[in-house]
């Protein structure tokens, strides 16, 4: 019999920022979640304002899946 093992999920949102070109992954806002769906539906959002921790500047992004 094989051992069992558990993986786990690893989920990550990158954008690259428009103002200061740094990648960075969006879901590490702490208030990334406040008002989007907990849904599946978040993976085709359109003009988010997102947060960019690099630099603190915001923009605006698509999400793509």
């Amino acid at each position: 019999m094989a051992e069992k093992i558990t993986a786990d999920w690893t989920l990550e949102l990158n954008a690259t920022c428009p103002h200061c070109k740094e990648e960075v992954d969006l879901l590490e806002d702490c208030d990334f979640w406040e008002d989007k769906p907990n849904s599946f539906a978040i993976l085709h959002l359109k003009n988010q304002e997102v947060y960019c921790p690099e630099c603190g500047k915001t923009f605006i992004c698509d999400f793509d899946y």
